[in-house]
């Protein structure tokens, strides 16, 4: 059996010059814990990889540096998943680095059993946590439902899987896919897990650390990957035990109108057109899932009737960090 607890998979491009920085940061985060670190480098043209393995090497860090070409990050991520020897998974982005959490996690893990672990958002979230006594509180399905309902946020930065779980049951990352990938990740994870658990820790961004760049490439069409990705796991909830009518509804009626509209805003921030929108949206076959019923919320149910007969009318939701 591994040694290892954890493996930390760290997908980069073009940061020779901040690598330093984001080693320095990882190797706060996982003292008095038994971790290896994969570095993926996603095509870069700079000398990422040679800074990696030497600061790897002169920090005496445990870990390898892959080069997996110019592919997706969803690409990279399952490269390093194909080379994970811990007990448990977690995932690194160099533009969003969450600090002090890992050694929770781990505990919560080692006091539940769970297979998926995440954090809490808020103090209140902090707070309710904390009083749940290990193998209590909600399920893995009614964390789904929070999360659709948002009630609940879980960031795919923050989050601990156990490795056996996500080769069990052939939980991979949509290489293909740029857009969407994450959440699809995690709502996969949260419907088949056996167990999954809140750990009583409020998260915080490392500011220090965390890379920070330019708006990057326009999504354009792309961005509807959102949808299809929301799109496999409704055929996950169909396939499922876990996929109750409720539920399913839930997700045709709310999940995924929010989706196709955050599609919509992200484009129309981006300068595309109301005629240009719509030829995706029919392309797609998007425009005929905008459907809303009884657990669509009226606020989306006022943005999808605006959208369909006024779209000259509908702004964008105010974009939020």
């Amino acid at each position: 059996m591994s040694d290892i607890a954890l493996s930390l998979i760290l997908p980069v491009r073009n940061v020779e010059h901040e690598i330093s920085a984001i080693l320095q940061f990882v190797s706060e985060q996982i003292k008095s814990l038994s971790t290896e670190l994969i570095i993926v480098d996603i095509g870069s043209t700079d000398n990422t990889v040679l800074e990696s393995v030497q600061i790897l090497h002169a920090a005496e860090l445990r870990g390898c540096v892959i080069q997996n070409g110019d592919t997706t990050i969803a690409a990279a991520l399952n490269t390093g998943l194909m080379r994970v020897h811990g007990s448990y998974v977690s995932f690194l982005f160099a533009r969003r680095l969450y600090c002090n959490f890992l050694n929770n996690y781990y505990q919560t893990a080692m006091h539940t059993n769970a297979d998926l672990i995440f954090g809490c958002m808020t103090e209140n979230s902090a707070a309710r946590a904390s009083k749940r006594l290990p193998g209590t509180g909600p399920t893995n399905i009614n964390f789904v439902y929070q999360l659709l309902k948002g009630q609940i946020s879980i960031d795919i930065s923050a989050i601990m899987v156990r490795a056996t779980f996500l080769t069990e049951n052939h939980i991979q990352f949509s290489e293909d896919c740029r857009f969407g990938y994450a959440e699809e990740f995690v709502l996969r994870c949260l419907l088949l897990a056996n167990t999954a658990a809140q750990s009583p820790i409020l998260l915080q961004r490392d500011s220090v650390h965390e890379l920070h760049r330019g708006k990057s490439a326009p999504c354009g069409r792309a961005i509807l990957q959102r949808v299809d990705a929301m799109l496999r796991i409704l055929d996950v909830l169909h396939s499922c035990r876990c996929g109750t009518a409720e539920l399913i509804a839930l997700f045709q009626e709310q999940q995924i109108p929010k989706t196709i509209l955050s599609c919509i805003d992200v484009l129309l921030r981006e300068g595309c057109s109301y005629k240009t929108i719509n030829i995706y949206l029919r392309h797609g076959g998007y425009d005929k899932m905008m459907i809303t019923g009884k657990h669509t919320e009226a606020a989306l149910r006022k943005r999808v009737f605006l959208w369909k007969w006024f779209p000259w009318m509908y702004r964008p939701v105010r974009k939020t960090s």
